[in-house]
């Protein structure tokens, strides 16, 4: 409990003991470990949310494959690893990889999981540097997500596509 590695609490943590140097009479430790728990709560409260909204979605669909659940199990252990676990090894990857490597059709995920694992493995050459681990570990797969979505790679390639739905 209240340990950090590697991840977005990382960030956050590096970010108060900032605060706390340059501004010594603004946060006390005690304040900063409160902080760090709030903190962690609401990424627990966030991933609930984004795993409910997941488990809505997938009751609403009409067909719902088994290529969507294992899709679906691949994001909410990405989005489990990304914002809510406060402890992120470089091995946790490999189950997404593996997730990735059962539906090749989801390029979006797959994308996402292999930044992830290229990322992950950036923290071994990265030891004893937290907050740069973290901001590799989170920053490189969060980015590829945000590019890959802007450029609109399709989620799945059983999703269809602009030209077909408008015929």
């Amino acid at each position: 409990a209240g340990q950090t590695q590697s991840s977005l609490h990382a960030l956050v943590k590096f970010g108060l003991e900032l605060m706390r140097i340059f501004h010594p009479g603004s946060l006390t430790l005690g304040q900063q470990k409160l902080l760090l728990i709030k903190f962690s709560q609401y990424t627990l409260v966030g991933f609930a949310g984004f795993y409910g909204w997941l488990l809505w979605r997938g009751i609403r669909k009409k067909e719902y494959a088994h290529t969507d659940l294992i899709e679906d199990m691949g994001w909410v252990t990405l989005v489990l690893l990304l914002f809510a676990t406060p402890w992120l090894m470089p091995w946790y990857a490999s189950v997404l990889i593996t997730i990735a490597a059962l539906i090749p059709r989801a390029q979006l995920f797959g994308l996402t999981s292999l930044m992830f694992g290229l990322s992950s493995s950036a923290q071994y050459a990265l030891h004893g540097h937290d907050a740069l681990k973290g901001l590799v570990a989170i920053g490189i797969p969060l980015v590829s997500l945000a590019i890959a979505a802007l450029m609109q790679v399709p989620r799945s390639l059983n999703a269809p596509d602009a030209e077909a739905v408008q015929s």
